[in-house]
């Protein structure tokens, strides 16, 4: 497989191996890291897997237990003061990685801080890296025609949205995601960096899943992901959901050398295992989609990895058998039928998605104006208020404004189909160019990450840091980014 070897690893290793304010240490660390195992990959440096898991280990712990409010604030605790440790000793790209690897527990613990912890942490990390590495930060943000598109696209919208609107938070979240493609990309510019950031991914995401296991079963956690503790429920299946699949889709596409583990196999299939059983388990239709998605792109272009995929498919099902006679069996037949049945009305089947696209259906198609130029940024979830009461048949809905799950269903919403044929000839474009990096590199995660990314968008908003993360990996391949 041809790859596009990184550049300045003792620079990188020192920068992810050492623990800020113990120079000592991270010389060790240095040395340990430009040295090359056997398979010539850079060794991680222990010390960047002792500060995720100083985060991620007290927190699981407290989140089994149940106590949510006390674990989101350990957590942050925790994050603020590495944060500033990183910030004080210049390691900005351990800075980077290790809010790459936290994704899962910033997104769920958000609200313990505010609901815009993301946009603060990212914004403020990434200005940091621009202070101390302008010229890598340019070549990321400003030389590269996807990026800019991107990103003229989510300020643009955000600032329409703020004029329609008036309200700052409205569309605030498109920044989580922008601001997650971006670090993405920085990283991806070091196979190292990456590689640490995603295999931290990968660990994050089942502990957190391992931790919510404890919560899962009976009606009122029916699924994981989703649970309720102190009388308030946390929590959403498909933000885990596609955190599992994104960790299924890098373990099993290109040999697992996107984490670092080829030639662990071992070590490989007991966590694709683990990761398996728990995307099961989360009943996430969109994250179910997006791995098969995946698998179907190994599949197609993988060539040498088709069995690999074939056999994965495989060992799913099986798993998915022997779930079904434990006791967390009968919360996945239910997300089974909630999925599979075909006796079911389509909205009990969609959870309502299916009315959501009649009522969209509706708005765009009453006016000429609402056609080409839409309702306006920021406007979707009032329209639909509006609009509900004049569409026959809609049970679903509720007499109030509700985000619009997904984003091409927003975007044609609040800016006809002029948005949206933009929004779709870029995405279109991007994969494009995927395949043709695919061609040439034979790594198809990119790929399939990319196809990832567009079918998230068809069941929800797109916005949050796990679809940052599917589009970053994407755009890895769209861009041709060095060190990939």
């Amino acid at each position: 497989m041809a790859e596009v070897q990184p550049h300045g690893q003792d620079r990188t290793a020192a920068s992810i191996g050492c623990i800020a304010g113990l120079p000592a240490v991270g010389q060790v660390v240095v040395q340990e890291g430009a040295r090359r195992d056997a398979a010539g990959t850079p060794r991680i440096g222990t010390a960047y897997a002792i500060q995720v898991l100083l985060c991620i280990v007290p927190t699981s712990a407290l989140l089994t237990l149940g106590e949510v409010e006390l674990a989101g604030q350990v957590f942050f605790a925790l994050v603020g003061l590495l944060f500033m440790c990183l910030v004080v000793f210049g390691r900005q790209e351990a800075l980077l990685c290790l809010l790459v690897s936290l994704a899962p527990f910033i997104s769920l613990l958000r609200q313990s801080a505010t609901h815009n912890i993301v946009v603060v942490l990212y914004g403020v990390a990434l200005l940091y890296y621009y202070c101390r590495d302008s010229a890598a930060f340019r070549d990321v943000v400003f030389k590269r025609g996807w990026v800019r598109v991107l990103l003229l696209f989510i300020g643009s919208y955000y600032a329409l949205s703020l004029l329609f609107t008036g309200e700052y938070s409205t569309n605030l979240r498109m920044f989580d995601m922008g601001f997650a493609v971006i670090a993405v990309l920085i990283l991806g510019r070091k196979q190292d960096l990456l590689r640490a950031a995603l295999l931290g991914l990968a660990v994050s995401t089942v502990m957190l899943g391992l931790a919510l296991l404890a919560h899962f079963g009976g009606l009122s956690n029916e699924r994981l992901g989703l649970f309720e503790a102190g009388g308030q429920r946390y929590g959403n299946p498909a933000q885990l959901g596609t955190a599992l699949a994104f960790c299924c889709l890098s373990l099993t596409i290109d040999g697992g050398r996107w984490l670092g583990l080829e030639g662990k196999a071992y070590l490989r299939y007991l966590l694709l295992l683990v990761v398996l059983s728990l995307l099961a388990l989360s009943t996430s239709r969109a994250a179910w989609l997006v791995w098969a998605g995946g698998m179907l792109v190994a599949i197609l272009v993988g060539k040498r990895q088709r069995m690999v995929a074939v056999c994965w498919i495989i060992a799913l099902i099986a798993l998915g058998c022997m779930l079904l006679s434990s006791r967390y069996g009968e919360a996945l037949e239910g997300g089974l039928n909630r999925t599979f049945d075909l006796d079911r009305p389509a909205a009990k089947i969609t959870s309502g998605r299916s009315e959501q696209w009649l009522v969209a259906y509706y708005i765009i198609t009453d006016s000429a104006e609402n056609m080409l130029w839409g309702c306006g940024p920021g406007t979707g979830p009032s329209a639909f208020a509006t609009y509900l009461g004049r569409v026959p048949g809609v049970e679903f809905g509720v007499w109030r404004p509700a985000a619009l799950h997904s984003l091409y269903m927003q975007v044609a919403v609040e800016a006809g189909l002029v948005g949206l044929t933009l929004v779709l000839l870029w995405l279109g474009a991007a994969l494009l160019a995927a395949v043709r990096y695919t061609r040439v590199t034979r790594n198809v995660l990119p790929l399939a990450s990319l196809l990832g990314y567009g079918l998230i968008a068809l069941t929800v908003s797109g916005n949050d840091t796990h679809s940052g993360i599917f589009l970053g990996v994407g755009l890895i391949g769209a861009c041709g980014i060095e060190g990939a």
